[in-house]
């Protein structure tokens, strides 16, 4: 099921409009105290931190989410075909939140896609609640790409600001490590995701 209809009932809705967290942010979506104060990147570290997973250098997003196992569940599904990383979807009949990646793909793509999914439900959890599942076939959305993508950009952004922060990247430079290979491997994401990333920050020099 489509989340977001056709092209145009989407720039209808986008018109006039203040952002897109606004929007589609989800206060009443998050049925749960679990859930509460997850709405930001900062949220989301300053839970995880409470609740004792690792952020640094590389962020635990399997813990994260397997922290909130009594309302998400994550899964490995089989039967993606290849051009969908990943969805999002909400159970109606249990009030739970299912995110799925693509068991085919590495674990560094897997993680960025956990990531993206975790973005779509604290930022546009209310809208997806509505349409019942989003599934993504593409990540890492360019910035010349039309506004039908907005949603997913701002979903990319997320989840790369989590699993890379540009504080964390910045420490690791000045450490030495300093390529594009290398930092991927610091942050356990693909060499795609750490490109965005550093382009994100304005360290597209970086090689």
């Amino acid at each position: 099921m489509a989340v977001y209809g056709d092209r145009n009932s989407y720039i209808r809705m986008r018109q006039g409009r203040a952002s897109l967290t606004e929007e589609l942010a989800c206060p009443e979506v998050m049925n749960s105290e679990l859930l509460e104060g997850l709405g930001s990147v900062e949220g989301v570290r300053g839970v995880a931190k409470a609740r004792q997973i690792s952020c640094s250098p590389c962020f635990d997003i399997e813990g994260f989410l397997s922290s909130f196992k009594e309302v998400i569940e994550v899964v490995e599904d089989y039967n993606l075909s290849s051009d969908i990383s990943g969805y999002i979807e909400y159970s109606h009949s249990d009030g739970r939140w299912i995110i799925g990646v693509n068991n085919f793909q590495g674990k560094p793509r897997q993680r960025f896609t956990l990531a993206h999914e975790l973005a779509h439900l604290v930022l546009h959890g209310a809208y997806i609640k509505q349409k019942g599942r989003h599934e993504d076939k593409k990540l890492l959305r360019s910035d010349d790409e039309d506004m039908f993508d907005a949603v997913e950009k701002e979903a990319d952004s997320f989840a790369g600001r989590l699993l890379m922060p540009i504080s964390v990247i910045e420490e690791q430079i000045k450490s030495g490590n300093n390529t594009i290979a290398g930092l991927a491997e610091c942050f356990n994401v693909s060499i795609a995701a750490m490109k965005y990333r550093l382009n994100e920050c304005g360290l597209d020099w970086i090689k």
